[in-house]
């Protein structure tokens, strides 16, 4: 039997969560078994050239960002020029395109795979989903909890869905520096005690709680340092709300950033107040670089994070409860590096590449061979 051919549709490789994921999978994959093309939908970004790199192409389609006809025809059209096995589809657009176009381009098998919770999207969308969802063959589901999601609010059939977990390369943080030697080549104090958050200054992501928790905390730890790694639509409105509230010595918003191990390698506790997850691969990351994680009781998380052990875990959009989990922290260096240890160990356990890598071969194996079957 000769490579089979996959075709992964995404958005744009610009970073995120799913982009980062997505390159992950291709650089680990045995590539004498599998032949991959990438095709963004609107642009291509930052992380193509990681991918481009070991010999994948990466095609942009340039397509309407107004989800219409000339968008699915640009897809078919380049679905058609090549022969593929399995169409890959990630995040709502990519689904929405994907599904549609691989069915009428002939591409055997058609998967989805669910990278979050949409608790806000409409039920018009929703319907449009699930409409898009008739030409898929499967789901992979990034947690338990989107699954769920996607089952209950989506309408999606459980014989089609999968649990595949986000996974991380172990390997980026087997070399890190000392958290001393981190901070000097940041420029970051040392004898401060550094939390950071890494994530998109967008809602979902819930920076304003954190910010009302670091003005509760300041009052009572000088000691204490907040990084925010991550760049977006609210990075203004948080900065302004930052300096409101007298966080401007305290607080230091650090944009994109390309060098995340680095930047936890000198952290002392992760936080993540998120309003809604589908599973955040930054907790994974964290998790291998040893730190404790404070972060919110929404989806996904609960299947990163468990409370007490690795971290603490709090509602969601609750100020005060984040303020809390992290004094508790804040007040006790060996319990961040025993809740640190745990959650490398979680980590290493449950969230593996390589393990990831090999039950995704399975599955594409799995479904091609049960399409013969049925042809």
């Amino acid at each position: 039997m000769g490579k089979i051919r996959i075709a992964q549709v995404i958005n744009s490789l610009k970073p995120g969560g799913a982009e980062r994921f997505l390159v992950d999978l291709l650089q680990a994959f045995p590539r004498d078994r599998f032949e991959f093309t990438i095709f963004c939908l609107y642009s291509k970004g930052e992380l193509a050239c990681e991918v481009e790199r070991i010999g994948i192409p990466v095609i942009v389609l340039e397509v309407p960002r107004k989800i219409g006809l000339k968008g699915y025809i640009k897809l078919y059209n380049a679905l058609k020029m090549s022969t593929f096995d399995i169409v890959h589809c990630h995040l709502l657009e990519g689904c929405w395109y994907g599904l549609p176009a691989g069915w009428f381009a002939g591409v055997p098998i058609r998967i989805a795979h669910l990278h979050n919770c949409h608790w806000r999207l409409s039920f018009r969308a929703r319907l449009f989903d699930r409409f898009a969802f008739a030409f898929a063959d499967a789901a992979f589901g990034c947690s338990r909890a989107v699954l769920r999601f996607y089952q209950k609010h989506m309408w999606y059939p459980m014989s089609k869905c999968y649990l595949v977990y986000n996974g991380v390369v172990a390997e980026r943080f087997k070399s890190l520096p000392s958290k001393n030697e981190a901070r000097r080549v940041l420029g970051l104090p040392q004898n401060c005690v550094i939390v950071t958050t890494v994530a998109r200054l967008v809602p979902q992501k819930g920076h304003v709680f954190l910010l009302e928790a670091a003005k509760e905390i300041v009052s009572k730890f000088k000691d204490v340092r907040f990084l925010l790694v991550g760049d977006g639509g609210l990075r203004a409105q948080l900065e302004r709300r930052a300096n409101a509230l007298g966080l401007g010595d305290y607080a230091f918003f650090l944009g994109q950033r390309t060098d995340v191990p680095q930047i936890l390698a000198a952290s002392d506790i992760f936080v993540l107040p998120s309003l809604w997850e589908g599973l955040p691969l930054v907790l994974v990351e964290a998790g291998l670089a040893g730190l404790p994680v404070v972060a919110t009781r929404v989806d996904g998380i609960v299947e990163v994070v468990e409370d007490g052990r690795s971290g603490f875990l709090v509602p969601p959009g609750d100020s005060r409860a984040l303020a809390e989990a992290l004094q508790t922290l804040l007040q006790d260096a060996l319990l961040r590096e025993w809740m640190g240890k745990e959650g490398r160990d979680i980590a290493l356990q449950r969230f593996n590449m390589e393990r990831i890598v090999s039950q995704v071969a399975g599955l594409y194996r799995d479904l091609l061979h049960r399409k013969v079957k049925e042809l």
